[in-house]
């Protein structure tokens, strides 16, 4: 019998269109569906108070992406965008 290696995944939080609450839930997701032990390495230059103790944070790299690369959601395309997300969450936890 094989021992199975850890999943790493690597995330960023950049910006303010997701929070700590989202990599919370993403970890949760990812951990619910595999079997495997999870190493989740997530980088934020942002104050993360609630962050799950399991993700590992990193500081955020300077990336110098130039200005007219560095589009932004407005607040009503995150507030579709978030709603969608919840609304396809809730419909494949109806599934379980």
């Amino acid at each position: 019998m094989s021992i199975q290696k850890p999943v790493h995944i690597v995330a960023s939080l950049w910006g303010a269109a997701y929070n700590e609450k989202d990599a919370n839930n993403l970890y949760d997701m990812i951990c619910r569906n595999t079997s495997r032990q999870v190493c989740f390495q997530l980088f934020s230059g942002n104050e993360l108070p609630d962050l799950n103790p399991q993700i590992q944070k990193h500081p955020e790299p300077d990336l110098n992406v130039p200005p007219e690369h560095q589009q932004r959601m407005t607040e009503d395309e995150l507030t579709v965008y978030r709603e969608l997300i919840h609304t396809k969450t809730k419909s494949a936890e109806s599934y379980n």
